[in-house]
């Protein structure tokens, strides 16, 4: 269960969109998922600020 919040704070899993290996398709699907699930989040706990990180490829 994730508590009230003004603020939600994140990162991605990104070992499919790194240059430093071949993607892997296992790995995107549970990037994909985790993507939807920080949407559902900020939809169902009405996040004023939102602050995600992504790591550059």
């Amino acid at each position: 269960m994730i508590p009230d919040h003004d603020l939600l704070c994140g990162c991605f899993p990104c070992q499919s969109f790194s240059v430093s290996g071949k993607p892997k398709v296992c790995l995107m699907i549970y990037e994909v998922r985790c993507f939807f699930d920080v949407i559902r989040i900020i939809k169902e706990k009405q996040s004023k600020y939102i602050l995600l990180e992504n790591a550059k490829n």
